[in-house]
């Protein structure tokens, strides 16, 4: 038996005449009016599927993204390969720093005019 059918009517009958009671008093606009709800209630089942997915699939996105960072965090963070022949002598790591840039701080006067002027 169809639901709409099935809310209409009911299913507690204890007895054939019941039923046959129930199935006579049932009207066509109460089991349209079932057969909305029912559509309603598909179409809300099928938003709250598709909202499931669309959660799903941004966590599963999310988590690759940081998976992903993981991974370049730790190459980072990984001492360089070692070479091909490994008969090869391993040179020490060294870092390169930049230079350090002295300035000099002279007097306005000095910027100004080019020359250094001895005051008083």
């Amino acid at each position: 038996m169809p639901k709409a059918l099935k809310t209409v009517i009911g299913t507690k009958h204890k007895t054939w005449k019941g039923f046959c009671k129930a199935v006579r008093e049932a009207s066509m606009s109460g089991i349209k009016e079932a057969q909305k709800n029912q559509e309603e209630m598909r179409t809300l089942k099928d938003r709250i599927m598709g909202m499931e997915t669309w959660a799903s699939a941004l966590t599963r996105n999310f988590h690759d993204i940081i998976r992903t960072a993981s991974a370049v965090v730790a190459s980072i963070n990984q001492p360089p390969p070692l070479p091909a022949n490994t008969n090869a002598i391993q040179q020490p790591h060294t870092v390169i720093t930049p230079p350090i840039h002295t300035v000099e701080i002279i007097d306005i006067d000095t910027f100004v005019h080019g020359v250094e002027l001895k005051g008083p």
